[in-house]
C-alpha cells in the first residue's frame, strides 16, 4: 500500500487526455494506445486512465479495419500530477476509396468521380439513371473544387483551395496534400504513356473511350474498356474533364479528354475546350489527383 501512495505522490501514473485534431465529426474513429482501445470521451478526445509516465507510449488510429497515419503517435510522460495532454494530427489517404495511381510526382484517379462517390461524401441520395457507378456529371467547376476540399478533409489532408482575400477568386496552394483538379499539362502527361498516340494509349478512340459512335449518346460505368498505359480508365471519352486552369477569361475553365457525344476528331488528346466555369452540363464531370506522398 504504502508504495501505491508514493507512486501516486510523486505523479508517477496520470491520466492522458488525447487529442487527434481536425476529425470530421460522426465518424467512428478508434485509437488505441500500446494495442489497447481507450476510452472514448468526446467526438476527437480519449483518456488512457493512469498511464504510467516512466515510459513512451505508441497511438495507433483505426477506421474501421484500416489504420490512419498520427503526425505525433509517440507519447512521452512527464511525472506530475493531474491530467498529461497529449495532441497529434491525423491522415487517413484513401479512406473513402477513391483509387489512385501514381504518374511521376503525381498520384492520379483511376476513373472519373463516381455518382456513388459523390453521393457518399455529400450524403445524396437522389437516384441518377445512369447509376452508382457511372461517372458524376452535371457538375460545374467550383463544386468539383468544393468536392475536392470536403474529400481532402475527410482524409485529414490539407485542403488545396481558398477564396482569395477580399476577392471572389479561388487560389490553389500547389503544395497542399489533399485532393484537386489536374492542370491542364498534368493531364496532358497522364492521358497517355506513349505520346505520340492520338488517344490513351489507342490509335482510335472507341477502342478505349465512350465517344458518340459507341456510347449510344449516354454515360456509361466507369472503367468497362481497356485503360491506358498508366491504368487509367476513360481518359478518352465517357464525360470530359474539368482542369485547373485555363487560357482564356477568367470565366472560363479547361476541358479535356471527350465526351459520349464527341466526334473522334473532338476526343483527341490534344484537344481542349474552355467551358464556361459556373455551368454543369451532362457530359462534364472530373477526376482527381493530389501530390504523392
Amino acid at each position: 500500500m504504502s508504495l501505491i501512495i508514493l507512486m501516486g505522490i510523486f505523479g508517477c501514473n496520470r491520466d492522458v487526455v488525447i487529442g487527434v485534431e481536425n476529425l470530421p465529426m460522426g465518424e467512428s474513429f478508434v485509437l488505441k494506445m500500446d494495442g489497447q482501445t481507450l476510452v472514448h470521451r468526446d467526438f476527437n478526445l480519449w483518456i488512457a486512465e493512469s498511464a504510467s509516465m516512466r515510459k513512451t507510449h505508441q497511438l495507433q488510429l483505426w477506421y474501421g479495419e484500416r489504420q490512419c497515419i498520427l503526425s505525433d503517435a509517440v507519447i512521452v510522460g512527464e511525472v506530475g500530477f493531474g491530467d498529461f495532454t497529449h495532441s497529434s494530427n491525423w491522415s487517413c489517404p484513401g479512406l473513402l476509396g477513391y483509387a489512385m495511381h501514381p504518374v511521376g510526382e503525381l498520384l492520379v484517379g483511376e476513373s472519373e468521380v463516381t455518382v456513388g462517390l459523390w453521393q457518399q461524401i455529400k450524403g445524396e441520395d437522389q437516384e441518377d439513371i445512369c447509376g452508382a457507378e457511372c461517372p458524376k456529371s452535371n457538375i460545374n467547376w467550383l463544386q468539383a473544387l468544393e468536392f475536392a476540399n470536403q474529400m481532402s478533409m475527410l482524409e485529414g489532408l490539407g485542403q488545396c483551395y481558398r477564396k482569395g482575400k477580399g476577392s471572389d477568386l479561388v487560389e490553389m496552394d500547389p503544395d497542399c496534400t489533399g485532393y484537386r483538379l489536374p492542370t491542364d499539362e498534368e493531364w496532358t502527361t497522364f492521358s497517355s504513356l506513349n505520346p505520340t498516340m492520338p488517344y490513351a494509349d489507342s490509335e482510335t478512340s472507341e477502342t478505349v473511350g465512350w465517344v458518340r459512335d459507341n456510347s449510344d449518346v449516354e454515360r456509361h460505368p466507369v472503367c468497362e474498356l481497356p485503360r491506358n498505359g498508366y491504368a487509367l480508365c476513360d481518359i478518352t471519352g465517357n464525360v470530359w474533364e474539368w482542369c485547373w486552369d485555363t487560357f482564356e477569361r477568367a470565366q472560363l475553365r479547361r476541358v479535356r479528354g471527350g465526351g459520349f457525344t464527341s466526334v473522334p476528331e473532338v476526343a483527341l488528346r490534344e484537344n481542349g475546350v474552355d467551358f464556361p466555369a459556373n455551368l454543369g452540363a451532362e457530359h462534364i464531370g472530373f477526376r482527381l489527383v493530389r501530390i504523392g506522398r
